[in-house]
């Protein structure tokens, strides 16, 4: 008996003879050089396998689903399913079965018209468009083609407040409809961006309480746009919180962390704010406008380098984002940088000549530096621009 150590992984053993202990050797060197390229294949074969598996089983749900249905053989009751997924906060799982369920009863209009309703909720109002043209064409005499009539008109700002009044009548005669008061509180959001009218914020807060009296939990998008008003246009601001974190855990995704971490801001809990712009950042580093935001907030706490930074970060994700550059500027403006602020200010006003805040600013800084000619010919500049 003779001991042999192996050259490849250190163990000793005993055996008889020299010969077999070399061929020892030599099968523990291979099992260790071949071990990890077959650990190697078995987890690319794992990598390929287990989507494959989940696309496989999710399609065969999908597929189970649609059998069903068929077996059902009965529109209403995939419609009704539809509405609880809503009702319960499952909008995007709804959006995902009405693909499907759109295609499976091509000729049925409420479930075309739920789509394009979730659709314009998400503001996709292209694919709203000739989602709701589809709906009418259906049958354009029922509720659903009515109210697909008016929302094509609306939002191609035709006889706005004929096609309100049409639109409050049928949410009048159809009160149990959800989705038409769903459509109103979108249409008033827009109406006061466009008019700064009170009354359209007041009236889609009624609609978004109303409509939370019908549904159960309700869609991430109800949440996002009800807190929308409440914030920006009332002044709701922690009313509009609670709809936030709602949005948020029922769909964690970016739009919704920025409206989160701006509600936080303007209620000046910049800690608060800080972590949920981490958030949003985490999941979208690429927008100009999601870092603006962050600067912007970095400013009302005061913080003007850590807004600086974050400027730097929007305009590096785009370099023609006027909005980075408008901060950047207020920043080293507030710093008493005043010679890089007025170039920075300058730099806006020739990305965006009608910027009249930009104006205003460059004219102050350069009477504070005693200018005063360069100020006068600024403000000339100025006073020839159209809207002044």
């Amino acid at each position: 008996m003779i001991e042999v150590k192996c050259p490849s992984c250190g163990t000793t053993i005993s055996v008889q003879g020299k010969k077999t202990g070399l061929w020892w050797g030599i099968g523990c060197l291979v099992a260790a050089l071949t071990l990890p390229v077959i650990v190697a294949v078995i987890g690319l074969l794992a990598a390929i396998a287990i989507p494959a598996f989940v696309k496989a089983r999710d399609t065969a749900q999908e597929n189970t689903y649609i059998n069903n249905t068929r077996i059902a053989a009965d529109p209403s009751i995939v419609y009704a399913d539809v509405m609880n997924m809503l009702s319960t906060g499952k909008q995007k799982e709804a959006e995902e079965m009405l693909t499907v369920l759109v295609n499976t009863f091509p000729e049925d209009q409420p479930l075309a018209f739920v789509q394009a309703v979730c659709s314009r909720s998400r503001w996709a109002k292209s694919r709203a468009a000739w989602q709701f043209q589809r709906v009418m064409e259906l049958n354009p005499s029922t509720v659903e083609g009515k109210c697909a009539r008016y929302m094509l008109d609306l939002d191609a700002r035709k006889m706005v407040e004929d096609n309100m009044n049409g639109l409050r009548t049928l949410i009048q005669q159809n009160p149990n409809n959800p989705l038409l008061l769903w459509l109103m509180g979108m249409e008033c959001q827009d109406n006061f961006k466009l008019t700064g009218k009170k009354t359209y914020a007041k009236e889609g807060e009624r609609c978004y309480r109303a409509l939370l009296e019908q549904w159960d939990v309700g869609p991430v998008l109800l949440h996002q746009t009800y807190a929308n008003i409440l914030a920006e246009q009332l002044d709701l601001y922690e009313e509009a919180l609670e709809h936030r974190r709602i949005a948020v855990k029922l769909e964690p995704a970016a739009w919704n962390y920025q409206g989160l971490a701006n509600t936080l801001s303007a209620m000046k809990r910049y800690d608060e704010a800080n972590a949920a712009y981490q958030k949003l950042i985490n999941l979208d580093s690429t927008s100009a406008r999601y870092w603006q935001n962050w600067a912007h907030s970095r400013s009302y706490a005061g913080d003007y380098e850590d807004c600086i930074e974050k400027c730097k970060q929007s305009a590096k994700a785009d370099p023609t984002y006027v909005g980075a550059y408008r901060t950047w500027a207020w920043a080293l403006h507030q710093q008493g940088e005043l010679e890089e602020a007025l170039d920075m200010y300058q730099m806006v006003i020739d990305m965006s000549p009608n910027d009249f805040t930009m104006y205003k600013n460059a004219i102050s800084i350069l009477k504070k530096l005693g200018r005063d000619d360069e100020a006068a010919k600024l403000v000339e500049e100025r006073n020839k621009l159209p809207g002044w």
